[in-house]
């Protein structure tokens, strides 16, 4: 820790999403009693404009866009080399936001048990906005041989661990998965791993029709739960209000 704050460290690889990964990037700041460390890591000149309008231009790095283990892994060596005063590794996409005392929560978790070789969330909502389908879903979580799995997004890796495994996190190899090759290498340590499932301590994930709506997200929502309007409106301007800033068009942000 540093000054009573927390010092975590963040590796974001980012491929395109102009618009939406410099607000995750930027969003990180809000972490409360932290002290959050990036790496950003792009593959184009698009990616580098990207860290330089959320303020992070200094730590961006370039590596080639597959496979997303080799990557991951690249920023998280600089990550590692360039910060030894990281208490922990959070773990998060370039469409990917945090509760403001998400880290905070979280963190306090880990350092009243020891025993913990890492913590996340056992569910998320997803707002999958597109022009005619506009929704606030959450998801519970992974389900049978998966169920003591927290999802990937959010995921705190405390010093202790990272160090018992070299910083090697998942395969580098791969190009999916890396959230189940990362857990089992985490499960190897014989320790436990954590979830948290309360809320306002929550993950979001944001699908934009102009940036990325998985082919899969359809058959995927099928299994998590809409939220109705009111409910939604109310959690999303409660612990996510910069989401309609996305929304708005240049004109309109000039005007705010």
């Amino acid at each position: 820790m540093t000054d009573g704050k927390f010092n975590i460290g963040c590796v974001i690889p980012i491929h395109g999403r102009a618009g939406l990964a410099d607000k995750t990037i930027a969003r990180l700041s809000r972490q409360v009693n932290c002290n959050i460390r990036t790496v950003i890591v792009g593959d184009s000149d698009e990616d580098k404009e990207t860290a330089k309008r959320a303020g992070v231009l200094s730590t961006y790095y370039s590596y080639r866009n597959s496979p997303l283990g080799a990557k991951w892994k690249f920023g998280i060596d600089i990550l590692h080399n360039t910060n030894p005063e990281i208490d922990a590794y959070l773990h998060i996409g370039s469409d990917d936001w945090l509760s403001d005392a998400y880290c905070d929560t979280a963190m306090k978790m880990l350092a009243a048990d020891e025993t913990m070789a890492m913590i996340g969330s056992k569910g998320f909502f997803v707002i999958d906005y597109r022009p005619d389908l506009y929704r606030l879903i959450y998801w519970p979580g992974y389900d049978q041989e998966r169920a003591k799995e927290p999802i990937g997004a959010g995921r705190l890796i405390p010093r202790c661990t990272l160090d018992a495994l070299n910083w090697n996190l998942f395969d580098v190899g791969l190009d999916s998965r890396l959230d189940y090759s990362m857990l089992k290498k985490i499960l190897t340590l014989k320790k436990s791993v954590a979830m948290i499932v309360s809320e306002p301590v929550a993950v979001m994930g944001i699908k934009l029709p102009q940036f990325e709506v998985k082919n899969g997200f359809d058959s995927f929502s099928k299994t998590a739960y809409p939220i109705i309007p009111m409910v939604a409106e109310v959690f999303l301007r409660n612990y996510f209000l910069d989401i309609f800033d996305i929304y708005a068009t240049p004109e309109e942000s000039k005007k705010e």
